[in-house]
């Protein structure tokens, strides 16, 4: 998901996307260690998708407290 994907998404589904990837890292990270996945990147790319969900989202509510 491209940045300007994030920023154009509502709060209601940046919260909800927030939450899938982290059951998606979750996931991700169960299956790298019981040899499901030979992908073993996924976890690394889902981890940071949910860092530029977070900053997002602290992004809206610093421009929220300033107002």
């Amino acid at each position: 998901m491209k940045n300007s994907e994030i920023v154009a998404l509502e709060e209601i589904a940046l919260n909800e996307k927030i939450d899938e990837t982290r059951n998606d890292i979750f996931r991700a990270r169960f299956s790298d260690t019981f040899g499901g996945s030979t992908d073993t990147s996924t976890a690394r790319k889902l981890r940071r998708q949910l860092a530029r969900l977070l900053t997002e989202q602290r992004k809206r509510q610093a421009s929220q407290e300033e107002a």
